[in-house]
C-alpha cells in the first residue's frame, strides 16, 4: 500500500470534492425553491419546473459521488498516519468531528430557529422533535429522521458512521485494507438482504424509521468503500481517470 499521490491526482480529487459539495448546495436550493413556490408534490407546477426538480434539483448523484471521494480521502489519511506511526483513535476522532460539527451545529441552530418561529411550540398541535434533536447531536439522526427544516443533513449522519466504521473494520483484520473491504462489503450486503426479506417477505417494519436508516447506511456503504478501493489501486487505474 502507498499513501502517495502525485500533485495532479491530488488536485483532481480536491476539485471533484469541491464540485460535488457545490453541486449538492445548488441542487438542494433549487429543489427547495421550486417546492416552496409550487408545493411539495409539484402537481400544479409547469412541466419545465417539474423536469428541473427531478433532474437538476435532484442532488443524490452528487451526494453519492461525495461518499466515494470521502472514502478515498479518509483512507488515504489513515494510510499516511499509519506509515508515519502517528495514527491514534483520539486524534482521528478529533479531526473528523472538528471538520463537520461546527457548521453542522450552526445549521442545526438555524433549523431550530425556523421550527420555533413557524411551528409555535406552545400550541397543542406543535411537533416535539426532541428525539431528532438529541440524535442529531450524536450524528445518529439517520435513524430518527433529521430535525425539521434540516432534512439534507441526513448524509452527514451517514458520513460520521462511515468515519467510525472504516478504521474499526481495519483494526479487526490487522489493518489489511483488502480484508476490511471484503468484510465491509459483505456485512453491508447481508444487512440489505435481511432488511429486504423483512420488508418484502415478512412485511414487517416497513414504516420503521430506524430500519430505514439502517438500510440507508448499509446500501450506501459500498459507495464509500469504493473510494477506499480507488486508493488501494490508484497506481494501476490513475492513467485511466
Amino acid at each position: 500500500m502507498t499513501a502517495q499521490l502525485d500533485k495532479d491526482s491530488e488536485a483532481f480529487i480536491d476539485a471533484a470534492r469541491g464540485f460535488a459539495a457545490l453541486a449538492v448546495l445548488i441542487t438542494h436550493s433549487l429543489d427547495f425553491g421550486i417546492r416552496g413556490v409550487y408545493g411539495l408534490d409539484l402537481v400544479n407546477a409547469p412541466d419545465v419546473w417539474r423536469w428541473m426538480a427531478a433532474s437538476i434539483g435532484h442532488g443524490s448523484f452528487f451526494v453519492w459521488g461525495f461518499f466515494v471521494i470521502s472514502g478515498f480521502c479518509i483512507h488515504l489519511s489513515i494510510l499516511r498516519s499509519k506509515q508515519m506511526g502517528t495514527f491514534n483513535w483520539s486524534g482521528y476522532a478529533a479531526a473528523r468531528v472538528s471538520r463537520i460539527y461546527p457548521l453542522f451545529l450552526l445549521g442545526l441552530l438555524l433549523a431550530i430557529l425556523v421550527w420555533w418561529f413557524t411551528d409555535d411550540p406552545s400550541s397543542a398541535e406543535a411537533t416535539r422533535p426532541w428525539p431528532q434533536f438529541l440524535a442529531s447531536l450524536l450524528s445518529l439522526h439517520i435513524f430518527t429522521t433529521s430535525f425539521p427544516n434540516f432534512m439534507p443533513s441526513w448524509s452527514l449522519s451517514n458520513e460520521m458512521i462511515y468515519y467510525g466504521a472504516w478504521p474499526l473494520l481495519l483494526s479487526m483484520v490487522g489493518w489489511r485494507a483488502s480484508r476490511a473491504l471484503t468484510l465491509g462489503g459483505a456485512s453491508a450486503l447481508i444487512v440489505c438482504l435481511l432488511i429486504g426479506y423483512i420488508w418484502s417477505v415478512l412485511h414487517r417494519l416497513e414504516t420503521s424509521t430506524a430500519v430505514n436508516g439502517l438500510w440507508s447506511v448499509s446500501v450506501l456503504f459500498p459507495l464509500w468503500l469504493s473510494g477506499v478501493w480507488l486508493v488501494e489501486n490508484w497506481a494501476r487505474i490513475s492513467p485511466h481517470v
